[in-house]
């Protein structure tokens, strides 16, 4: 049987790092890992950052597999084991998904007889999981919920602002009594870290959770490259509230003549080295976007 891990976690909690440590562990272990990603937004970035690293990935972008693209999941695995012969799947759901949901795509008559649930891993937002919990709280819950092991992310930006990152173990406790939960710094993501929460995935039970009609998605592609200065005002205009009530920017987009990969979330956004990803779309995703807004700020027409 095909076990397929679940790596979970709300828009911009740093699933897609931790998915890449995961899937260099399975591959020194002799294993044959395909990643399938599942992206709310029409761009399909993250399965571009696995593909950069020399692994196999499929994507599913434009909707999520808890509502739009149902009947696509079982699809999208059937085609990953077709053309990879995996071992092992590692399938990264949107921010928004929610459990329940996936137990249709496993009782699919063309996998059911083939795979079976691996574990399920949530990765939470050690940053921005406070702030997150209000406006998105039914999406953070269900998936702390159910997972039987959490990984903080970002403990490190926790730890050098001097915060508690036991005082958001204390609030997972609240709602998951009896996960194992590990809070270390990426270079601290260790074999010994990975074997601790790739635990046996527990009982998933059918059921249909739909409960993000507000959320909205919109891409656009940059037709000029930003300057630096542009570059910040971008990243200051997607937290404060002009562009709409955002959760999730995601692009790589071209600053002075270099390719940086830009992520921005509730509160947070930042650039960083993109190496072997080209320049393309960027995506927002959260309610009331102001689309004319982000297209005049693109075009250079923008003031604000």
């Amino acid at each position: 049987m095909i076990k397929i891990d679940i790596v979970s976690g709300f828009l911009g909690a740093g699933k897609t790092t931790f998915v890449c440590r995961l899937l260099k562990y399975y591959l020194a272990r002799g294993e044959r890992p395909v990643y399938i990603v599942n992206e709310f937004g029409q761009t399909g970035l993250d399965a571009d950052i696995v593909r950069a690293e020399n692994f196999n990935a499929v994507e599913l972008s434009g909707g999520c597999v808890c509502c739009t693209l149902r009947g696509e999941t079982a699809a999208a695995i059937s085609r990953a084991i077709a053309a990879y012969a995996p071992t092992r799947i590692v399938f990264e759901p949107s921010g928004i998904f929610v459990f329940e949901n996936f137990s249709e795509a496993l009782r699919n008559p063309a996998l059911k007889d083939i795979c079976e649930l691996g574990s399920v891993v949530t990765v939470v937002d050690g940053v921005n999981f406070k702030a997150a919990r209000a406006p998105y709280g039914g999406f953070v819950y269900n998936q702390i919920r159910n997972a039987p092991a959490l990984f903080i992310s970002k403990a490190d930006q926790l730890r050098a602002a001097g915060r508690d990152v036991q005082g958001v173990v204390r609030v997972l406790r609240m709602i998951n009594r009896v996960a194992v939960i590990a809070a270390v710094s990426p270079a601290e993501l260790d074999d010994a870290v990975l074997e601790e929460l790739l635990l046996p995935a527990p009982e998933i039970s059918a059921g249909h959770m739909h409960a993000h009609d507000t959320l909205q998605s919109f891409t656009i592609t940059p037709e000029k490259p930003f300057t630096k200065e542009r570059a910040d005002r971008f990243a200051e205009r997607c937290t404060d509230g002009t562009f709409g009530a955002l959760c999730r920017v995601k692009g790589a987009v071209r600053v002075d003549g270099e390719i940086l990969l830009f992520n921005a979330g509730i509160g947070d956004a930042r650039f960083c080295p993109a190496p072997g990803l080209t320049a393309g779309a960027v995506t927002f995703i959260g309610s009331e976007i102001d689309a004319d807004k982000i297209r005049e700020f693109f075009a250079g027409k923008a003031s604000f």
